[in-house]
C-alpha cells in the first residue's frame, strides 16, 4: 500500500502518537546508509518531543568521535539538507551513548540504553562493500537486551533482496543487479543479513509476545529529500502492479519516518515488509 505520513504536529503542541505512547529507544550504526536512516529516527523522536534513547552502535574499525553525529558524516545531499539537520543531529549526538559492539560490556550498555523503553529501533551494520559485517552480531545483542527489559516491540532494518522480500527480480533491472551483487561483492553482506532475519523470527517463535516488525528497503538515497510517501510491499505481487508502480530509491528521512511511526503506533505486527519509494510525477525509477 502507498502511505502519505500525517503531518507533523508543532512542537508547541504535543504530538497524539507521543501523547498515547511510548518511549523509544534508537539505535544506529555509526557509519554506511542504514546507520543514517537510524540517526534520522532519532532527530525525528527528538523533534516530536518522544521521549527517546540513543546509542551509537559500532566496532573499534568503524568508531567515530562524533558517532558519525556531525552534518558532514551524515550522507544526505539535497539543497539544504545539512544545515536544517545540524541542530537536530547535535541533538541527538549530545546524548547518544557509545557502544562498542565488540567490547564485554555491550550487552550491559545496551540493557542501560533500553530501561524503560517501549519499543527499539535498530539501524545496524551496513550493506556496502569493504566494510565490516556485524549486524547479526549487534542484532543478538538487541534481542538479549530487549528480553531483559521486557521490550516487546522491534523495530528492524534489514535490505530488500535478502529472505522473505517482496520485491521479484522480474520486476526490473535495479533487483537484478541487486541480486547479483550481493551474490558475488557483497556475499558477506548478505550472510550477515539473512543470520540478522534468522536471529529474530526465532527470537519471535520463542516469545510469542515479541512483536516485531523487519522493514526491507530498497536504496537510501542521499539525494533525495523526503516526500513523505512511500510504499509498504506484503506481498510479490504488489511490486509487479503496473497500476501502483514502485521506485527503487527512497529518502533516507521517509525510511526514518515510517521506522519511527511503526514504533509510535504499530500498524504491521510479528511481520516482514519491504519498503518501496513512490515515482514522482517526472519519472524516476519505475517498476
Amino acid at each position: 500500500r502507498t502511505t502519505k505520513a500525517p503531518a507533523r504536529t508543532a512542537r508547541t503542541q504535543t504530538s497524539p502518537l507521543v501523547a498515547n505512547m511510548r518511549t523509544i529507544a534508537v539505535l544506529f550504526a555509526t557509519q554506511g546508509g542504514l546507520g543514517d536512516v537510524g540517526k534520522l529516527a532519532a532527530v525525528e523522536a527528538l523533534a516530536r518531543d518522544a521521549p527517546c534513547h540513543v546509542a551509537a552502535l559500532s566496532p573499534p574499525s568503524e568508531a567515530s568521535a562524533t558517532a558519525g553525529l556531525a552534518p558532514n558524516e551524515v550522507d544526505v545531499t539535497y539543497a539544504g539538507a545539512r544545515e536544517a539537520l545540524a541542530p537536530g543531529l547535535g541533538a541527538v549526538a549530545a546524548r547518544a551513548a557509545r557502544v562498542d559492539v565488540t567490547a564485554a560490556d555491550a550487552g550491559a550498555q545496551l540493557r542501560a540504553t533500553l530501561e524503560g523503553a517501549d519499543a527499539v529501533i535498530a539501524c545496524l551494520g551496513n550493506r556496502q562493500p569493504f566494510r565490516e559485517r556485524w549486524i547479526a552480531r549487534g542484532t543478538a545483542l538487541v534481542l538479549d537486551a530487549a528480553k531483559a527489559q521486557g521490550v516487546k516491540r522491534v523495530v528492524a532494518l534489514n535490505s530488500f533482496g535478502i529472505g522473505d522480500d517482496f520485491i521479484e527480480p522480474k520486476t526490473g533491472v535495479v533487483p537484478r543487479i541487486w541480486g547479483a551483487l550481493l551474490n558475488t561483492l557483497l556475499v558477506r553482506a548478505k550472510r550477515d543479513l539473512l543470520e540478522q532475519e534468522r536471529l529474530i523470527k526465532k527470537a519471535a517463535a520463542d516469545d510469542p509476545d515479541l512483536d516485531y516488525l523487519l522493514i526491507k528497503p530498497v536504496g537510501v538515497t542521499p539525494e533525495l529529500a523526503p516526500t513523505q510517501t512511500w510504499k509498504v510491499l506484503t506481498s510479490s505481487a504488489q511490486s509487479s502492479d503496473e497500476r501502483e508502480p514502485i521506485s527503487f530509491s527512497i529518502a533516507k528521512q521517509d525510511c526514518a519516518t515510517f521506522m519511527l511511526r511503526e514504533a509510535l503506533e504499530p500498524s504491521f505486527h510479528r511481520a516482514v515488509v519491504t519498503l518501496a519509494g513512490v515515482p514522482s510525477s517526472g519519472g524516476g525509477d519505475r517498476a
